[in-house]
């Protein structure tokens, strides 16, 4: 329930969430989610066929498919694009007789039986005149018939019906079924190829079904975001379908840093302490099939494809001054050393995504992080960020000397060397060739 209410809250005003589930917990997170998102908002309830093979060994049946529940924050938003045409479908359906040069195509009655429809005498222009009930009238079928679009049979003795062309489609509706487009045996063969064994993870899901339900969506600059990263095949499949169409979308992908029992996971323990050296846990497996899945795709791809990603821990702010509740001027001398921010060098990531998150920068701009001299500092877009100790005015004009389109110079306030002061920093800045300015972050 908690993340539920989380994730409505963080889905946009027109976004939706895809939840699948088995037959153990299916009412019961239906009846969570009408009471979360409001039974209104309930867009389908997916059945997803899960295997190609059959389970012979089952007690009772054989069960070969889950729910995948979808549910919109508001259904009067949310929009659902049209899935791709079935191959066999297309086969079987869209011919071209009479090879034209439109391609191939299908046909559309224009006899009609609806009740209360009134009928009519319609030249087909053949020699024939037929009254029925039509559904377009004689200027509209003479525009069908001068464009080639009418197609009679039965050597034109029969019912006269208008072409649509298969290159028209914009594809199908998409029905409560998902049947043959992904399955679990396709997921662990996908993990296979990356990682070299399908023990790492039990069941894991398909890129083919994730971006069957992405596809859903229209937004080819959607932000993906999955709660439980698990294998990681959300990601896969957000980095594959956008070099498959040329989206833009990104991905937001959760996991605990669960770790891996050595003796129920032998195989998964091994992978992670022996060919990746890293700590035994699911998100370390998570982060190294984002890698290879990545380079796998950025190797197909005939057009350059962003696969890079980044990765943050959740922890508490060390920005400690932050949580204190106790105004700074009613704070006596000896306890003022709380709100002082500890510099080390451990430290330097943290700070720095703190205060671009404090001046209204995403986690995902492009960031590098430079040295003048020793002291490391970051720069992104024009915007420049010191988060070290031991700021000075000549480290601060070397930062302006070697970007001179800066716009913003932005210190925290523990920064500035002893036997230097925060006005001598901010007119170093200003007193710089170039139009930056100098900005001081004091987070109390």
């Amino acid at each position: 329930m908690p993340r539920l209410i989380l994730a409505r809250e963080l889905l946009t005003d027109d976004g939706v969430i895809f939840i699948s589930i088995d037959d153990n917990e299916q009412a019961n997170l239906k009846l969570l989610c009408d009471e979360v998102f409001g039974e209104d908002n309930l867009v389908d309830n997916f059945i997803w066929k899960k295997r190609k093979t059959q389970q012979n060994l089952s007690k009772w049946t054989a069960s070969a498919h889950e729910y995948i529940l979808m549910y919109a924050k508001s259904k009067e938003l949310c929009k659902i694009g049209r899935v791709e045409l079935d191959e066999d479908y297309v086969k079987n359906t869209y011919k071209n007789p009479d090879n034209d040069p439109r391609g191939p195509w299908r046909t559309k009655p224009l006899m009609i039986g609806y009740p209360g429809h009134k009928k009519f005498e319609l030249d087909l222009r053949n020699g024939r005149k037929v009254v029925a009930k039509w559904s377009c009238n004689q200027e509209t079928y003479d525009k069908y018939w001068a464009d080639n679009l009418i197609w009679i049979p039965r050597d034109g003795e029969g019912s006269p019906n208008v072409k649509v062309f298969l290159k028209d489609n914009k594809g199908r509706i998409p029905t409560s079924l998902i049947i043959d487009v992904a399955t679990y045996e396709q997921g662990s063969k996908e993990i296979e190829v990356l990682l070299g064994s399908t023990d790492q993870f039990a069941y894991p899901k398909p890129t083919g079904l994730i971006k069957y339900l992405l596809k859903l969506l229209c937004d080819k600059n959607s932000i993906v975001m999955d709660f439980f990263a698990g294998s990681a095949t959300t990601a896969h499949a957000v980095m594959q379908l956008n070099a498959e169409d040329e989206g833009a979308r990104k991905f937001i992908m959760v996991q605990w840093d669960e770790k891996i029992d050595a003796k129920k996971s032998a195989v998964a323990h091994k992978f992670c302490a022996e060919e990746l050296n890293r700590p035994a846990t699911i998100a370390e497996i998570s982060k190294e099939r984002i890698r290879r899945a990545g380079a796998q795709i950025a190797a197909a791809a005939d057009a350059e494809v962003d696969t890079g990603f980044r990765v943050f821990n959740i922890r508490d702010s060390v920005l400690t001054a932050r949580d204190n509740k106790e105004p700074i001027a009613d704070t006596p001398q000896a306890a003022l050393e709380k709100y002082k921010t500890e510099l080390s060098a451990d430290n330097f990531a943290p700070l720095l995504y703190e205060s671009l998150l404090y001046t209204g920068v995403t986690l995902d701009a492009p960031l590098r992080v430079e040295k003048a001299g020793d002291y490391p500092y970051a720069v992104c877009a024009n915007q420049c960020y010191c988060v070290s100790a031991g700021l000075t005015q000549d480290i601060a004009r070397a930062i302006i000397e070697a970007h001179p389109k800066l716009e913003m110079f932005y210190y925290l306030s523990d920064t500035v060397d002893g036997e230097h002061s925060a006005t001598e920093i901010d007119a170093a800045v200003l007193l710089a060739d170039g139009d930056c300015k100098a900005r001081q972050l004091v987070f109390y």
